[in-house]
Parts: structure tokens; sequence; C-alpha cells
């Protein structure tokens, strides 16, 4: 997967998290490109698919980027960085 198609899951999984709906009808290819890399079904919540994205960005480097994003975003007072940050412990204990 790019760079390019990982961000656009990013912010369309942000955007889902935030408001209930995609920014485009095929995300769903993408979603379950990263999923599957996780051993997790097509049925995962946006949460985990968040915590998934942030690990891709980790593991190529690019964690920048993400926290940039994620930074332009909770700056919205929309509390994103908490949402993954609790996403990421329930994982993390699982």
């Amino acid at each position: 997967m790019s760079k390019l198609q990982l961000f656009v899951l990013l912010q369309d999984t942000i955007a889902f998290i935030q408001h209930g709906h995609h920014l485009a009808p095929n995300y769903a290819f993408c979603k379950n490109f990263v999923l599957k890399q996780y051993g997790l079904g097509k049925r995962t919540n946006a949460k985990k698919l968040l915590v998934c994205i942030g690990d891709q960005y980790h593991r190529n480097g690019w964690m920048d980027t993400f926290e940039e994003y994620m930074l332009k975003c909770d700056r919205l007072k929309f509390g994103i960085i908490n949402t993954y940050n609790v996403e990421l412990d329930k994982m993390a204990e699982d």
C-alpha cells in the first residue's frame, strides 16, 4: 500500500469516527488490506482500524505524517488523540 493510499484511509477513518460518514465509497479495499495484515476481520470498528493505521505509519517510518494529522484533527476539538490512545490501550490488553 502506498503512502498516499494510507493517508487517504487515515483521513477517511478519522472522518468516520468524528462524523459517522465515509469520505469515499472505495475505502473498503484499503481498509481490508490493512486489517488482513493484523488478522482482523472486515467488520472491525474504525477505532481499531485507526490503531492499525498508526502501526503501519510507525513500521514504514512515516510517524511524523501520522502524528501531524492527528494533532491537526485534535485541534478541531474532537479528541481523536484520546480516542486513539484509549483504543491502543484496549488492544494492548488483548
